[in-house]
């Protein structure tokens, strides 16, 4: 406990504090409330009951007060840019601040260090200083015990004096799971046997002591390698005198499948080198005109490609057409009349 005060910051109280804030095993804790936002509100207080002022939230009148004052539309009336105080600079050079208590001019004041007494000026400290604890006490309303006594009794009971049990874990026996699950879940003989199997071959695994011809259990091949939450498993297909028809695949560590069968994994890494050896890679860099190059020949029979020199290009012959069906008939046209004016004299 002494380590996670000094490292964490954090005493008994406020670690049952985080857990009915955030969530834990007994309690949802709070709507929308995570680590993070429990954390920041619990470093904010500083030789504080935490335990009671969350009991408080909901018996000091205060809160509501805060409430109000937090909520309420302040209008933010015009202030001197010198001293922070309500008025004007100009004004102040004229006639003074009260505040500053001055009659002419006014005293510097960084807006930071500002001390106005003002009504928006209150309000912005309230916000500073509440707006956090009375966002979690809001949600704290939409929580229909809160804060969860019973949760908080059962964190602060000391249980010193555990009773020790020597427990050895044996080998899973399948006939005796089967009729469990039967009787109470009225599961089928191979849903329990393919729900069991994956405990079966980690017994299998971490006990190497285990002989397969006992267990029925050998790791046909390894199917490919696969990342599960950032650890290297293998998908490991077996063979399973429990099982009929499809092999079974298990998810295994890599680790620990290596410790019990090193052989098997050498000849999986052998194959993978193999593979990668024989597969050529296209380089990286193409040239995309590449994609457009137009081969043919020409009258010398040469092999031209499309981005030759213009004089090649010319020399391309144009490819045979076949001959027209209308080849060596003459055709003509008839000409069209060209027509005539006939010019009418107009008597005089």
């Amino acid at each position: 406990m002494a380590d996670i005060e000094s490292k964490l910051g954090l005493n008994r109280e406020k670690l049952i504090a985080l857990a009915v804030l955030s969530g834990c095993d007994y309690s949802s804790g709070l709507p929308s409330v995570g680590k993070e936002t429990a954390l920041k509100f619990l470093h904010s207080l500083q030789h504080v009951d935490v335990i009671e002022r969350l009991r408080s939230w909901f018996r000091d009148q205060k809160y509501e007060m805060l409430e109000k004052k937090v909520d309420a539309m302040v209008k933010k009336d015009s202030h001197c840019t010198h001293c922070q105080h309500l008025g004007t600079r100009s004004s102040h050079q004229t006639n003074g601040c009260e505040a500053c208590d001055t009659k002419k001019t006014c005293r510097p004041v960084q807006p930071e260090s500002a001390d106005c007494k003002c009504e928006w000026h209150e309000q912005s400290v309230i916000k500073q200083k509440w707006k956090l604890e009375l966002e979690l006490r809001k949600k704290a309303k939409q929580v229909k015990m809160f804060p969860p006594e019973d949760v908080i009794r059962e964190f602060l009971n000391k249980n010193d004096k555990v009773e020790r049990v020597d427990v050895a874990w044996t080998r899973p026996k399948t006939s005796q799971f089967e009729s469990f699950m039967s009787n109470t879940l009225r599961w089928k003989g191979q849903d329990s046997r393919e729900n069991l199997f994956p405990v079966l071959t980690c017994w299998h695994l971490r006990n190497k002591n285990d002989n397969t011809h006992d267990t029925g259990l050998m790791p046909i091949r390894i199917v490919k390698e696969r990342v599960v939450q950032g650890a290297d498993f293998f998908e490991v297909e077996w063979q399973a005198e429990e099982f009929e028809g499809t092999p079974p695949t298990t998810t295994e560590p890599q680790k620990l499948f290596e410790e019990k069968y090193p052989e098997m994994v050498r000849c999986y890494n052998e194959k993978l080198d193999q593979l990668r050896r024989k597969k050529v890679t296209e380089p990286k860099n193409k040239d995309i005109r590449e994609f457009f190059r137009v081969s043919a020949k020409n009258r010398n029979g040469k092999e031209v490609v499309g981005d030759t020199t213009e004089k090649e290009k010319t020399a391309i012959e144009p490819l045979p057409t076949q001959p027209s069906e209308s080849r060596g008939r003459r055709v003509t046209r008839a000409r069209k009349p060209e027509s005539r004016t006939v010019k009418t004299e107009r008597n005089p």
